[in-house]
């Protein structure tokens, strides 16, 4: 421990020097230095019978034969690097896991003359030392350049389904349509999909002026159904858009969006369909319009948050829906800052709502759209007014921002400071035991700058597995750590984690990324991940990670036992639990009890199973959700006890789909010494109430939530959010709830009195939405 504690200063310096990729020109290099490429890969998938099978793919290896020369039409090559024996890559598969791939980009210019399809279970990795571009064919024409939701003559993949599209992430590359003609409606990328995906690191550049688009979210060949099939994701950021006519289309349920930049784009953004949307950091420089929120023919936005942006140079921007008492379309603004800006909203109508100055400088503090509550049970309906200035904690800002941190790639890692798991003894193949092996590997890396990188595969371990302080963990294709064959998470009073990140009252580093974290049977009392550690802002940090039960073939036994509906298995105990000696930044998280098998295997189709909790956060310490999403656990998917200073972006949550057969608390037994809900309120027999919660807010101070998203399944559901223990400033913003054949009484609802009804605040997704909650402001 000695040890560990004197690499703390070291750890810390070495993981702050190696976060952010930065992109530069492509260089026409056909090698890499970057550690990626460089070092030996085994990674294998333990449940594909097809042992020729592999998860690396390099589009330069002669298997695959890219030139990235520029010249070389690229498309074949490439493509079949993408789908090389995958088995899903096409529109009778709804999905696999089975098929994992990492396919890298090593610096180069790849010509394309068509559309480049991926696939579920796929990452798209670009060198970040010199990235490297795509660039379409002059002749392409007006169709997508990379594909994340592909079809086959009008037959989408996925079984056609935006929503069940998952597992996919591109970083570290650039698109250049400059080559096309501007009068050719070319698009960069189509990202109809849904959680566990994620875009980063990447420049758009199109032509100036013109058609050229840059993201759009196309789920549906039919354009009158393209609003009701682009997905439900969850983040995406560290994206630069350059001219073009529209920078962004969104069509989609929800998104946490941060550090955006757009550049010359006619429209920056264009909200087609969005229920809740988070913009953080964003930047508009010479656009005419920054958010475009009702374009023609299409259902428009339901709620924004827009902080800590700014916009020079552009019309207006946020070109908002018209609203009215009965169709609220709320935006609120946090630390906005305009030079030279027309208008900063406008509804469609082109009524100035906040005029911005055209000559000077403008700044917007804090300014809300919708409906406000200044009190507990009093609705202010306004179409447009400031609030009082939010006041946060120090030690939660950056440069006068909200702190944030960008997903690492460790740019300048050397090979030599790679460690494989699998070649220093882990196995990865869902059978053997890995306990002891990554254990001894984690402590051995711990404090010296090294990575600890796991191969694709299933890694079982046999009891908690213990992450010194200075760690990295990085994963391939979403490499499991996966519980299994032991009874330490069997008592439910006594939960255990699985992958427990520090001790109490250890300090240092923390990041992991691109993994999986699940249990392989039914474990009553497993915490999946557990955070003790505490650190400066971002210093333990999880991005693109998830915490899943059941759903894969990885979840072995659970389908066999999980049977029997209003008896479902307690498959663990929660998702993740932040204790309160830790603090950590969490970016792209779904934790996912399974509703639905994604592997066509028996063990992934347990449908019978729960989880009891999604996120319990006790921490003290700056913590930050920053795209999170926690559905169908059976108390809360977020509950924060005594917490103070959390930074809440897009929350997401679907209540469980089988909880009227099984109310709260579905035969959990409330333990108070971890501050469960036991559902006191409600009568013994009124099912409406005995539901999970969304977000629990328990006591505590200085805590802020930007937009929160809840669907159910109920018929009825009572309650969305909780309140108890009058928590000190608490600041609620765009807290939208709906449901399918189903509906709300409440959004929010404070113990010792006083709800926010769905009655009186209609919105969002056919249930309620109010912009922002202040009774507990301070």
């Amino acid at each position: 421990m000695a040890r560990l504690w004197a690499s703390i200063f070291l750890c810390a310096t070495f993981l702050a020097s190696r976060t952010h990729a930065t992109p530069v020109a492509s260089h026409s290099s056909h090698h890499t230095s970057y550690w990626l490429g460089a070092i030996h890969h085994n990674g294998a998938s333990p449940y594909n019978n097809d042992t020729s099978f592999v998860v690396y793919r390099n589009v330069k290896d002669p298997k695959y034969g890219a030139k990235g020369d520029g010249h070389t039409d690229d498309y074949a090559a490439i493509q079949k690097a993408l789908i090389d024996g995958d088995g899903c890559a096409n529109s009778n598969c709804s999905g696999s896991t089975v098929f994992p791939k990492l396919v890298f980009f090593p610096p180069g210019t790849y010509l394309v003359s068509q559309t480049l399809q991926i696939s579920m279970y796929t990452q798209v990795v670009g060198d970040p030392t010199f990235t490297p571009t795509i660039k379409p064919t002059p002749d392409f024409g007006a169709n997508f350049i990379l594909d994340g939701f592909p079809d086959t003559n009008g037959s989408y993949w996925n079984g056609g389904n935006a929503p069940l599209n998952f597992y996919k992430s591109i970083r570290n590359l650039n698109v250049d349509t400059t080559g096309v003609d501007p009068s050719v409606n070319i698009k960069c990328l189509n990202w109809a999909v849904s959680q566990a995906t994620s875009i980063r690191y990447m420049t758009f550049m199109m032509a100036e002026g013109g058609l050229h688009q840059g993201v759009d979210m196309q789920g549906s060949a039919d354009p009158s159904a393209k609003d009701n099939s682009g997905g439900s994701g969850t983040m995406f950021g560290d994206l630069t858009f350059i001219n073009g006519d529209v920078g962004l289309t969104i069509s989609n349920q929800q998104f946490h969006f941060r550090n955006l930049y757009f550049k010359g784009c006619t429209t920056a953004i264009s909200t087609q369909h969005l229920f809740i949307g988070v913009f953080q950091d964003i930047t508009f420089l010479n656009c005419e319009t920054g958010i475009l929120g009702h374009p023609p023919n299409h259902t428009a936005f339901n709620s924004i948050s827009l902080i800590d942006s700014c916009a020079t140079n552009v019309t207006t921007v946020i070109s908002a829906p018209l609203q009215n008492q009965t169709d609220i379309h709320a935006v609120v603004i946090d630390n906005f800052s305009s030079t030279k800006v027309v208008n900063i909203i406008a509804d469609e109508n082109a009524t100035v709502i906040l005029a911005g100055n055209p000559t000077g400088s403008m700044k917007v503090s804090s300014y809300a759209r919708g409906v406000v509550y200044n009190n507990q049970s009093t609705p202010v309906f306004t179409d447009g007014q400031a609030f009082p200035v939010i006041r946060k904690p120090r030690k939660m800002l950056q440069g006068g921002k909200w702190f944030t941190k960008g997903k690492p790639v460790y740019s300048d890692l050397a090979k030599s400071h790679v460690v494989n798991v699998k070649d220093h003894g882990a196995k990865g193949d869902g059978s053997t035991d890995d306990w002891a092996a990554l254990q001894k590997i984690l402590i051995h890396n711990a404090g010296t700058g090294k990575m600890t990188y796991f191969p694709a595969g299933v890694y079982s371990i046999s009891r908690t597995l213990y992450v010194p302080p200075c760690s990295i963990l990085q994963g391939e294709a979403w490499s499991s750590i996966r519980a299994d064959g032991h009874t330490d998470w069997n008592d439910e009073l006594n939960p255990k984690p699985v992958l427990q990140v520090g001790g109490v009252g250890e300090r240092g580093t923390f990041a992991m990324t691109d993994m999986v974290v699940e249990p392989g049977n039914v474990y009553p009392g497993a915490i999946l991940v557990e955070i003790n550690m505490d650190g400066e802002p971002g210093d333990i940090g999880i991005w693109d990670c998830v915490f899943r039960t059941g759903g894969s073939a990885a979840a072995l036994d659970q389908a066999f036992l999980c049977t029997t509906a209003g008896e479902e298995c307690k498959s663990a105990w929660g998702m993740v639990r932040i204790t309160r000696s830790g603090s950590a930044y969490l970016e792209n998280v779904w934790g996912w009890n399974a509703d639905h098998g994604i592997d066509p295997t028996p063990g992934a189709n347990g449908v019978s199973i729960q989880t009891g909790r999604g996120a319990l956060i006790e921490s003290t310490k700056p913590t930050f959700f920053v795209g999170v999403a926690m559905e169908h656990c059976s108390l809360y998917s977020v509950h924060s006890y005594d917490a103070r200073q959390l930074f809440f972006g897009m929350i997401q949550d679907e209540t469980p789909y089988w909880q009227r057969d099984n109310p709260a608390p579905s035969h959990w037994m409330p333990n108070p010494k971890y501050h469960d809900p036991d559902f006191s309120n409600c009568a013994p027999d009124d099912i409406n109430c005995r539901q999970s919660f969304g977000l629990h807010f328990d006591g505590g101070r200085d805590i802020f939530s930007y937009g929160s998203g809840v669907w159910t399944f109920q018929p009825t559901q009572t309650y969305d959010i909780w309140i108890q223990h009058s928590p000190k400033n608490l600041l609620i913003f765009n807290p939208n709830n709906g449901g399918s054949n189903g509906q709300w009484t409440n959004i929010i609802s404070v113990a010792s009195g006083g709800n926010v009804t769905d009655a009186a605040n209609p919105g969002g997704w056919s249930g309620g939405l109010i912009a922002a909650y202040l009774p507990f402001a301070s």
